[in-house]
């Protein structure tokens, strides 16, 4: 993760690249799921390549970005081995929902 919160807008962003996993090939894909499905609702673009997603947010106010750090470090912690506990493509969803209830506000409301 890689970010800048300043004043100036059209200077701040936060970048997150994430890759791997220590589970099957079966289950890698399923956490870039959830994890991907987190950060589109958290306003970024993202590009994924097999088990690599690569996001980026720009030009988003000082307290907007410092609120999405908080939140990327949680999410950070939470799907640090979850690629092991993906064992459906349901998996992707009940970890979203528990992930928006404990850990985040819901994806698209906005926090000016």
């Amino acid at each position: 993760m890689e970010a800048y919160a300043g004043e100036h807008l059209n200077d701040n962003y936060i970048r997150f690249f994430f890759k791997g996993g220590g589970a099957d090939r079966e289950r890698r894909p399923r956490r870039v799921e959830l994890i991907n499905r987190i950060l589109r609702g958290l306003g970024f673009y993202s590009k994924i390549a097999e088990d690599i997603i690569d996001a980026i947010i720009t030009k988003d106010t000082q307290q907007n970005l410092r609120e999405k750090l908080v939140i990327l470090g949680k999410l950070t912690v939470l799907t640090k081995q979850m690629d092991v506990l993906m064992e459906d493509d349901e998996a992707v969803g009940r970890y979203l929902e528990e992930f928006l209830r404990e850990a985040a506000f819901p994806l698209g409301e906005s926090r000016n």
